[in-house]
């Protein structure tokens, strides 16, 4: 697949004092995907825990259902839910 993932923030209009949360988001399609994240570290580092756990493949070409078991087990193995 062309182009690379990136991550997007954006504050919210009505809590600007807000952390604005970030996505991942495809460079070639300019389709977000993905669960929405705290913050861009949380973002970069899911990616770099994918990385490890799915050596070699693509975020965006993984299913919508895998990527969000992917997360949630990110979550619980990182401590941020029990």
């Amino acid at each position: 697949m062309n182009g690379r993932v990136m991550i997007f923030t954006g504050h919210q209009a009505d809590r600007p004092e807000a952390d604005p949360g970030a996505h991942l988001y495809c460079s070639s399609t300019g389709w977000s995907f993905g669960p929405l994240f705290d913050s861009a570290d949380d973002c970069k580092e899911f990616l770099g825990w994918l990385e490890t756990e799915k050596p070699g493949e693509d975020a965006r070409a993984m299913g919508t259902k895998d990527l969000y078991s992917l997360h949630a087990r990110w979550l619980v193995e990182t401590g941020r839910v029990a």
